[in-house]
């Protein structure tokens, strides 16, 4: 949680709130990710997500975090796809 002053008070803001977007590599599309817990958990090789295009709301589906990056091209962090990574 952060906390945020705004007009006098504080607002505790929880980062994991509203949408998170990543680009599927393969064509570049956006993939709206349903679940950021899948996302951070190194254990988990696939993340629920659906594609941002088009008006319609996408059906979700299973995307391999492989396929995956930030929007500005960075890879994910290594602790998010190998769970051996605080070994070497």
């Amino acid at each position: 949680m952060l906390q945020m002053a705004r007009g006098g008070s504080t607002a505790e803001i929880d980062p994991l709130e509203g949408p998170m977007f990543l680009k599927y590599r393969p064509d570049g599309s956006l993939v709206e990710v349903l679940d950021v817990k899948q996302l951070m958990d190194p254990f988990a090789a696939c993340l629920s997500g659906r594609f941002h295009a088009g008006e319609e709301m996408q059906e979700p589906q299973s995307f391999t975090k492989t396929d995956l990056v930030f929007p500005s091209d960075e890879a994910m962090p290594r602790c998010w796809l190998d769970p051996a990574y605080h070994q070497g």
